[in-house]
C-alpha cells in the first residue's frame, strides 16, 4: 500500500515483498542479513541512520570477534583496518596492572559498520539507509513493515522480521518496558583529536572510580576514543559528562582529558527486555537485551546473535511456528548468558572500586589468578612504578 505521493520511488528502489527484513545495520543486523542471504533468502536491510555514523562504543574487538567478522567476509587484518592491540591497562584507586591482550584490534564504529555494510551489499542483500521502520500487522501470513524515509513512505511485507535495532526499539514493538536491574549505568562516548600524554597506541586503558568506569583507546588516525559507563546519579549531581569522566580519571591517577562538551549518551545500560512475542518477529543483539561488555566482547555477542537468527531464518520464515520461535529464543538466551557470565561478574565488580583495587593487588602478587579477566589475554605484569 503506497503511503505518499513520493513512495513510488521507494517501491522501485526497495521492492515490496521480502523473505526477511532486518531492522538495524549494526554488527548483529549485518551478520543476520549475510547469513539469511547465504541461505538463499531475499533479504532487505533497513537502517535508520546515514552511514558512516558515530556510536557510543569501546571500539575494541577481541580475537573471537575478529574471527566471526572473517567468517562473515570482513577480514580486518587483511584490509589493514584498525590498530593492533597488545595490552589492557587497568587502574583503580592506588593500584594499576597490565594484562597482555594479543590479537585484538581497535576500530571506530564508523569505519567498522561502513566496511561491514559493503560486505552485506556484496552478498546480494538490498540495503536502504536513512529509513525508519515501524512494525505493522500480520496479513496473510506476512508481517507488514512501514518504511519511512527521505524519499517517502511505503508498506512492505516479509515472512520474517529480524529486529537488530540496538537499545532503541522500533515503534509498535515496544510493548512492556525493559526492566532496569540494580547498579544500572548510562553510557557516554566521545572521540578526541587532542590526546593527553599517557594514552598509548595499542593499549586499552580502563579506569574504575566511584562514579563508574572509563575505557580509552587510540584509533588508527591517532584520535582517542573514550567510552564510559557512569552512574546516572553522579551525572545528575555533576551536571556535565566531561566532569564525571575527568573525576574518574583523576581518582586513579590518569590524565584528565578536558572535554566539557560534545558527549553522546545511551539509554540506561543492562536492560532486560521482555521477549519479543510478535508472530514472524525475532530480536537479536542489544534489541534482545543488553549487558555491559568488557574488552571487545560486545560486538562478538552481537555477531553470534545475528548469525544465529540468519541461519535459522529459512526455517522460521518458511513455516512459522510459535513453538519453534520460543525454542530458538530460549536457546539464544541460554547461550548469551554463558557468554556474558565473565562480563557480568567484571561489570558488577567495577561498580565497587575498592573491590577492583583489591583484585589488582592480588594480580600484582599472583598474575595468573586474573588471566580469565581478559578473553585470550596473557599474564598480568608486575605493579607499575608508583602504584601501591
Amino acid at each position: 500500500m503506497m503511503l505518499s505521493a513520493r513512495s513510488g520511488n521507494v517501491a522501485a528502489r526497495v521492492g515490496t515483498c521480502w523473505d526477511v527484513i532486518v531492522v538495524g545495520a549494526g554488527p548483529a543486523g549485518s551478520a543476520a542479513a549475510i547469513a539469511a542471504a547465504a541461505g538463499g533468502l531475499k533479504v532487505l536491510l533497513v537502517e535508520r541512520a546515514a552511514f558512516p555514523r558515530y556510536k557510543v562504543c569501546g571500539c575494541c574487538l577481541n580475537p573471537s570477534s575478529l574471527a566471526m567478522l572473517r567468517h562473515c567476509g570482513l577480514d580486518l587484518g587483511a584490509s589493514d583496518l584498525g590498530v593492533e592491540l597488545s595490552a589492557v591497562h587497568i587502574r583503580a584507586g592506588g593500584r594499576a596492572v597490565r594484562l597482555a591482550l594479543p590479537g585484538g584490534r581497535a576500530l571506530s564504529r564508523e569505519r567498522l559498520d561502513a566496511a561491514f555494510l559493503d560486505v552485506v551489499r556484496a552478498r546480494g542483500v538490498r540495503v536502504t539507509t536513512r529509513t525508519r521502520a515501524e512494525i505493522g500487522n500480520l496479513t496473510k501470513g506476512m508481517r507488514r513493515v512501514r518504511l519511512i524515509g527521505v524519499e517517502g513512505e511505503i508498506e512492505v511485507s516479509a515472512r520474517l522480521v529480524i529486529l537488530a535495532s540496538g537499545l532503541a526499539v522500533p515503534e509498535r514493538q515496544g510493548g512492556a518496558r525493559a526492566s532496569i536491574p540494580m547498579l544500572a549505568r548510562v553510557g557516554l562516548g566521545r572521540v578526541l583529536s587532542s590526546v593527553p600524554a599517557g594514552y598509548e597506541r595499542g593499549t586499552v586503558t580502563m579506569a574504575a572510580g566511584s562514579d563508574g568506569y572509563v575505557g580509552l583507546v587510540r584509533l588508527a588516525d591517532g584520535r582517542l576514543n573514550v567510552a564510559a559507563a557512569v552512574s546516572a546519579t553522579a551525572l545528575g549531581k555533576r551536571g556535565a559528562a566531561g566532569e564525571v569522566v575527568d573525576t574518574i580519571l583523576q581518582q586513579v591517577g590518569l590524565p584528565r582529558i578536558g572535554a566539557p562538551d560534545g558527549w553522546r549518551g545511551t539509554p540506561r545500560l543492562r536492560a532486560r527486555r521482555p521477549p519479543v512475542r510478535g508472530v514472524r518477529v525475532v530480536a537479536v543483539g542489544d534489541a534482545a537485551g543488553f549487558w555491559e561488555p568488557f574488552t571487545g566482547e560486545g560486538i562478538g555477542w552481537a555477531l553470534q546473535s545475528g548469525q544465529s537468527a540468519g541461519d535459522a531464518a529459512r526455517q522460521l520464515a518458511g513455516h512459522w511456528s510459535p513453538r519453534l520461535a520460543r525454542r530458538w529464543a530460549r536457546v539464544q538466551r541460554r547461550r548469551m548468558r554463558r557468554l556474558q557470565l565473565r562480563s557480568r561478574m567484571v561489570s558488577a565488580a567495577l561498580a565497587r572500586p575498592r573491590l577492583v583495587e583489591i583484585g589488582l593487588g592480588i594480580a600484582a602478587w599472583r598474575p595468573r589468578m586474573i588471566d580469565w579477566l581478559v578473553p585470550g589475554g596473557g599474564a598480568a605484569s608486575a605493579p607499575e612504578e608508583g602504584s601501591s
